[in-house]
């Protein structure tokens, strides 16, 4: 009996899937989000799946051995605060933690704002009357001052929980990564006196220096648990009617995939996690093609993500940003503007014309998707110009509506003083300009040209732009990929199970390392514990150790990795020295190292990795470069940057085979996307049908 893995990604506008058999064949399917019950487009991503293959759902999950979800649920709920009503417990004294931040916010996703009369409090997670605090204070050693106060606690949760009404509880305490005795106590006496509500301590959440990231950490991991919990219910109920018997995964952002158990005591870890899919794809297949060094970026219908790939490497943001909110969540390096396919075209007040950040997403969606959205976006001026089919529209699924577009369009147009093929190409250039300085920006701040690199691209509107964007940026190529439109589900079945552990600790030369060494054979003995509860077994498995360093006195640190078991103090003065200066002087420049001075230790990291099943690739035969074949006809196109009507060929995506080129101007429209090829563009596909531009 055939055997089916299965990997589903869920986006903002769409659910992508697919579906991988035991002999190395692939399918893929696209369907619309369905917000703000995620788990119907999940249904019917597999049902699409299953007509593909060729059988029902219920075969199809009956044979299915794996099944992982990415899911912008926890994402979601962050940025809309959707979030269930949350209590903080806190050291007395540190209650204006939340509200402090990391001061002045501008109001778009950026960090602080040196204008004070530009400051924007960062929206409250908590509501200040929820925030309280209890008599108790360790210091910095994990000694104990002041003894925590057990009726003092019980009075606070019974107001939080009976008078306030708040669903759930956050515990962060100073210095709790230290001595985690007073969190402990606390989360005993809620559990004793509420057995069912959610409680999240900071000392399991992250247990890390920084309190504002410490605590904003365990507040959103609080609030976004009982969303969590009603997706899997949800999800988890609804696939075992159709016949699925095994657990399913999740993915999550630092770059593997956990169970539903791990997830739900950790439910942040999933923030962000739909993007990470396709760089672990991006990688996976710029090895097999002999790319080293890869710009992956994924266009979507909300979201431009762009990721740095260097000797198929990715990288990680040790703290990253949910929106507007800083957190001690260590995830893959993924930079995102909006813009994408849903994005709107507005004026500013100087009557400048701006596309993004805001979105039509998938309800009402574009104006041209007939689902009452009324503002221009990016799709319906690729409609209004022709480079896209409104009869073929993924393929013929989804009819789009070119009188509508241009009624939408129109508006704009009408400030602007434009007539909508003007408009519409306007529109296109500001997101290509936004996309090419986005790309150029996230190289060169890690010190790269991205001339030096091969462009990966994917997602459902990424075949429309990328020529374009790689033409300003002189990058010489571009893949994209087989199953581009639903790349991040594709990678999703690249991915390997995951755990990760970080631990503060602070160490410098002269110290006991012993503590140091300790921490790393802890945090080793957790994640050999989650592969015992997971069934993971241990030949497949591998433990890397990490520890986060900067010199004395510098506020940001480097991760450099621990080859050793047992670190002495010879290893940090040595080898982690040198690995340290290497790489701060690749990211900050030649010289910048600080010859001789002294570094410390703030963090000790331990990930686990359970290796899966090499998944096969197939390649077929290669054709004749001509292809005629698969010309369906031609079309009045407006060409931005030409900006006039040109006839351009239309090719049939699905008919092109490995070996045939196309020279620009022409269209090649698939099942699932169009891909636009500009004049001076060559466009080849490869022996595993992934379509290659060269410029």
């Amino acid at each position: 009996m055939t055997e089916y893995r299965i990997g589903i990604d869920v986006g903002g506008t769409f659910t992508d899937g697919t579906a991988l058999d035991d002999r190395g064949q692939e399918w893929a399917a696209k369907v619309p989000s369905t917000p703000p019950f995620f788990v119907e487009g999940i249904l019917n991503c597999v049902d699409a799946l299953a007509s593909e293959v060729g059988i029902s759902h219920t075969q199809l999950l009956q044979q299915c051995n794996l099944l992982i979800n990415g899911t912008t649920a926890v994402t979601n709920a962050i940025v809309q605060l959707a979030i269930a009503k949350t209590g903080l417990i806190t050291t007395r004294g540190f209650r204006d933690v939340m509200r402090i931040a990391k001061g002045g916010q501008k109001g778009s996703f950026r960090p602080v704002e040196p204008d004070i009369t530009k400051y924007v409090p960062i929206p409250e997670v908590v509501k200040y009357e929820n925030t309280v605090e209890v008599d108790e204070r360790v210091d910095h050693k994990g000694d104990i001052l002041v003894p925590l106060n057990r009726d003092q606690v019980k009075q606070v949760v019974k107001d939080l929980v009976e008078n306030k009404g708040v669903e759930a509880v956050a515990v962060s305490l100073l210095w709790s990564f230290k001595n985690p005795a007073h969190e402990q106590q606390i989360k005993a006496v809620i559990k004793e006196m509420y057995p069912n509500l959610t409680v999240c301590i900071s000392s399991e959440v992250r247990p890390i220096i920084r309190e504002y990231e410490r605590t904003m950490t365990t507040v959103l991991n609080a609030a976004v648990s009982p969303i969590l919990q009603n997706y899997v219910g949800g999800l988890e109920g609804r696939v075992k009617e159709w016949g699925y018997q095994f657990p399913f995964y999740l993915m999550h952002s630092a770059g593997g995939y956990s169970t539903v158990e791990e997830s739900l005591k950790s439910p942040i870890s999933l923030a962000g996690s739909g993007p990470v899919g396709g760089v672990i794809g991006a990688n996976t297949l710029g090895k097999m093609l002999g790319q080293e060094n890869v710009l992956a970026v994924d266009t979507g219908g909300t979201t431009f993500d762009i990721s740095l790939i260097v000797n198929n490497e990715y990288s990680y943001d040790a703290r990253t940003w949910l929106g507007r909110f800083l957190t001690g969540l260590t995830t893959v390096s993924v930079t995102s503007i909006g813009a994408g396919g849903g994005s709107i075209a507005w004026l500013d007040p100087r009557g400048l014309l701006k596309v993004g950040p805001r979105s039509a997403g998938a309800r009402p969606g574009p104006a041209c998707y007939g689902q009452g959205g009324s503002e221009p976006t990016l799709t319906d001026a690729f409609v209004l110009m022709d480079l896209l089919n409104p009869e073929f529209f993924l393929g013929g699924k989804i009819k789009l509506n070119k009188e509508l577009a241009a009624s939408a369009m129109a508006k704009v147009a009408g400030q602007l003083g434009w007539d909508l093929n003007a408009t519409s190409s306007g529109v296109y250039k500001v997101l290509v300009a936004n996309a090419a300085e986005a790309m150029r920006s996230v190289s060169i701040a890690k010190g790269y040209e991205p001339t030096g690199f091969t462009v990966l691209a994917y997602g459902g509107s990424s075949a429309l732009i990328i020529a374009e964007v790689c033409k300003i940026l002189k990058v010489k190529n571009v893949i994209m990929p087989q199953f581009g439109p639903v790349f991040s589900a594709w990678g999703l079945l690249r991915t390997d199970y995951q755990r990760k552990y970080v631990q503060s600790y602070n160490y410098r030369a002269g110290r006991d390392i012993g503590p140091i060494n300790q921490i790393f054979a802890d945090l080793t003995a957790k994640v050999r514990s989650d592969f015992a509860a997971a069934g993971i077994k241990t030949e497949s498995t591998a433990i890397f150790r990490e520890a986060d360093i900067r010199y004395v006195g510098q506020f940001n640190e480097l991760t450099i990795p621990v080859s050793s078991e047992t670190l002495t103090e010879q290893d940090v003065a040595g080898p982690l020295y040198q690995e340290f200066e290497k790489k701060y002087e690749g990211l900050y420049g030649k010289g910048t190292v600080w010859t001789g001075g002294e570094i410390e230790i703030i963090n000790v990291r331990v990930t686990g990795v359970s290796y899966s099943k090499p998944v096969p690739m197939l390649e077929a035969a290669i054709a004749s470069e001509d292809p005629s074949s698969s010309l369906k006809g031609a079309r009045k196109v407006f060409l931005p940057y030409v900006d006039s009507h040109e006839t351009v060929p239309i090719y049939d995506g699905d008919r092109i085979r490995p070996g045939m080129s196309i020279k620009g101007p022409a269209l090649v429209e698939g099942s699932f996307n169009t891909v636009y090829v500009p004049q001076d563009v060559a466009l080849h596909m490869d022996g595993r049908k992934n379509l290659l531009m060269s410029f």
